[in-house]
């Protein structure tokens, strides 16, 4: 799953919020004159910084990334001293955790230490003795990333497309319909199962529309998940599916399986069902639309 800094910030803000429900948690602005190098600290001793690369990176360069952006910020400890003492207080700093949403580097968690032993070593007034640096992801808020996306079965149902919607939608974007036939026929489809399938693809996708509404609306994290899982897979669809690489309807149905699968794992709590009906309007609208597409290319 690929994350953008701010979307990254804001759900580790959400994740800390549900860990120290018990108003242990300051979070900090970054909005007036920066955040001091800290998205947040508890009056128990721990600072938090926040950081996502942008993707894709490989293992190398995302380590160099991660080791950059963790020595820049461990260094504003010490240049921000007396502004740090102000907003800390009585706070005495044993762990800063650097929160990311993968590491794949042993070498990054060594240079932590390292960090770690410098930062001791300069004898700032508000570093305790004991300062450690932590690598984490969300992995290690899985409780909290569970509440986070916590969906209640009955509060999220999918309502079906009526064959009144369904119809009328036809009736108003019938160049789709037209290009979507066409593929559908290079998968062997053909006669009434072609209708049939066209109309119950046409209809995932309405289904699938109004569940993401309701989705946006009741549960946001969840709905961001999904959203930027869909956005991901999507650019890279043309790689993993290229044009004659589905022949039956059992690809498409696997595209579908695998796409449900995906969405499972960034919103974990999202009902089985729902994920499915999801993952049935993505790929609908894929057809639709032209990214994914059945015919060799000529």
């Amino acid at each position: 799953m690929e994350w953008d800094g701010r979307q990254w910030q804001d759900y580790c803000l959400r994740l800390l919020r549900v860990r120290h429900a018990n108003h242990q948690l300051q979070e900090v602005p970054d909005r007036h004159k920066g955040d001091l190098g800290i998205e947040a600290f508890t009056h128990e001793g721990t600072l938090y910084q926040c950081y996502a690369a942008q993707e894709p990176l490989s293992v190398q360069d995302r380590y160099e990334k991660q080791r950059d952006k963790l020595t820049e910020d461990i260094g504003k400890l010490k240049s921000n001293e007396l502004e740090l003492a102000r907003l800390l207080g009585q706070v005495r700093v044993t762990r800063y955790v650097f929160m990311v949403p993968r590491y794949d580097s042993r070498h990054l968690i060594a240079h932590a230490q390292t960090k770690a032993t410098e930062v001791r070593s300069w004898g700032l007034p508000f570093i305790d003795e004991v300062f450690t640096i932590t690598v984490e992801t969300d992995d290690s808020y899985s409780a909290e990333r569970d509440q986070v996306f916590s969906i209640p079965d009955p509060l999220l149902n999918v309502q079906p497309a009526s064959p009144e919607e369904t119809t009328a939608w036809g009736d108003d974007h019938p160049d789709l319909l037209d290009d979507a036939r066409d593929k559908l026929v290079g998968i062997g489809l053909k006669g009434s199962s072609l209708t049939t399938y066209l109309d119950t693809l046409v209809g995932a996708f309405l289904s699938g529309e109004n569940a993401l509404d309701s989705l946006r609306s009741k549960f946001p994290d969840s709905w961001e998940a999904v959203r930027r899982t869909v956005s991901g897979r999507e650019r890279t669809l043309a790689l993993d599916y290229p044009s004659g690489s589905a022949e039956a309807p059992g690809d498409v149905r696997g595209i579908a399986a695998s796409l449900a699968d995906l969405i499972r794992q960034a919103a974990p709590p999202l009902p089985a069902e729902v994920a499915h009906d999801l993952a049935w309007a993505t790929v609908a609208d894929w057809i639709l639309r032209c990214p994914l597409d059945f015919e060799e290319a000529s």
